[in-house]
């Protein structure tokens, strides 16, 4: 600010200022040269204080106050909102608020973001500031597989995504879905991973609990069978998930009423 913008007609004062305000920019006043201040704040309506270049650390403060100001500003980008959110579910250089941090999650959500589509996944999977949720869950995840299906990623990933919405689906007790993912996973991951990968593994394993879940008990025991011994093969005898896998085959023969060799 200088005398200059106090005078009549002002290109400031008339245009830009208005435009300023009306947009919801944030201003910073600054005195180069010694300007009336009461004449200032009548012509300006609502500028705040007036600092002078002499204030050097004041300006810098405040600079910062307002950049934060303007970062935490809600707009239509995904990616920036997704970060405002984390900011808020934290407490990250602003009070700590879940409600609106989950709030603005989900409008980033709507537009596909993945990043937060995954966030709400977990927030309402794990309880983290809310009351844990497997239905808000389970349609965030399914939110999650359609993305990747609709952006073509890579193949594992997809995978993975819908072995956790099957994952999803039988917590939440529904096994007769959960099965039919289960079943699609192995034989992709079958397909594209080999017989003998990790994930091929896990998968035989899941249908073989859903299974029994479902009281098909005999089913179930067959592919226990069936991935102890080939976990075994791949792993060695020692290896945890051999182990694992051991254990679920005793607890398949006691289901069945064999308890001699369950034991």
């Amino acid at each position: 600010m200088t005398p200059s913008v106090n005078e009549h007609p002002n290109y400031v004062m008339n245009e830009e200022y208005p435009i300023a305000l009306s947009s919801g920019k944030n201003i910073l006043a600054i005195e180069a040269k010694a300007t009336d201040k009461n004449t200032l704040k009548g012509n300006y309506n609502g500028l705040e204080d007036v600092l002078s270049t002499d204030e050097a650390g004041i300006i810098s403060d405040k600079l910062i106050e307002l950049l934060k100001k303007e970062a935490y500003k809600e707009n239509d980008d995904p990616e920036h909102l997704y970060y405002i959110a984390l900011a808020y579910l934290y407490g990250i250089d602003v009070e700590k608020n879940v409600s609106r941090g989950i709030s603005i999650l989900k409008k980033s959500a709507s537009s596909d973001y993945e990043p937060s589509v995954k966030k709400l996944v977990h927030i309402f999977l794990t309880g983290e500031g809310v009351r844990v949720s497997y239905d808000t869950a389970l349609l965030y995840q399914k939110q999650l597989v359609n993305i990747y299906n609709d952006n073509k990623v890579e193949e594992r990933a997809i995978l993975d995504a819908e072995n956790d919405l099957a994952t999803l689906y039988s917590s939440h007790g529904d096994y007769s879905h959960a099965l039919g993912l289960y079943e699609q996973v192995y034989l992709r991951r079958k397909e594209l991973l080999g017989e003998d990968d990790s994930d091929t593994l896990i998968s035989l394993n899941n249908m073989a609990a859903v299974y029994g879940k479902l009281g098909n008990d005999e089913k179930s025991l067959e592919l226990n069978e069936q991935t102890y011994y080939k976990v075994n093969q791949v792993f060695g005898a020692n290896h945890p998930n051999t182990i694992l896998s051991l254990n679920n085959l005793a607890a398949a023969y006691a289901k069945l009423g064999d308890y001699n060799k369950a034991m």
